[in-house]
């Protein structure tokens, strides 16, 4: 039997600064858990890795956008990240908010996740 976490990070498309702090998670080895971040790919933004993840501990097994449930020009939606913890232990990782063709581009947002495998 699967065990799914999910976690729903809610964030304003209105914000005037980053506040970057760690989300922490705890998971079972060998589950899979979900990531849902609100997203508005109208806007050209979607969530992307900062960096590759540990494949050690985890592998990301999708990363999908689900749109809104209203059909409202512009609405935003949900990216939904799933992922299956591989190994015991500590890992971290994060996402931004960007637009992938600016480069250099500073993210508007950014979180961190800190996981734990049991």
């Amino acid at each position: 039997m699967q065990n799914w976490i999910c976690l729903a990070v809610f964030l304003s498309f209105f914000g005037f600064f980053n506040l970057v702090e760690a989300k922490v998670l705890e998971a079972k080895l060998h589950t899979t858990f979900e990531l849902k971040l609100d997203s508005n790919p109208t806007t050209g933004y979607l969530w992307q890795l900062k960096d590759p993840i540990n494949r050690k501990y985890i592998k990301e097994l999708k990363n999908i956008y689900i749109g809104p449930n209203e059909e409202k020009p512009g609405a935003g939606g949900m990216q939904v990240w799933t992922f299956k913890t591989m190994r015991k232990g500590k890992t971290s990782f994060t996402l931004q908010y960007t637009r992938p063709w600016e480069n250099g581009a500073k993210p508007v947002r950014e979180e961190t996740f800190e996981l734990t495998i049991k």
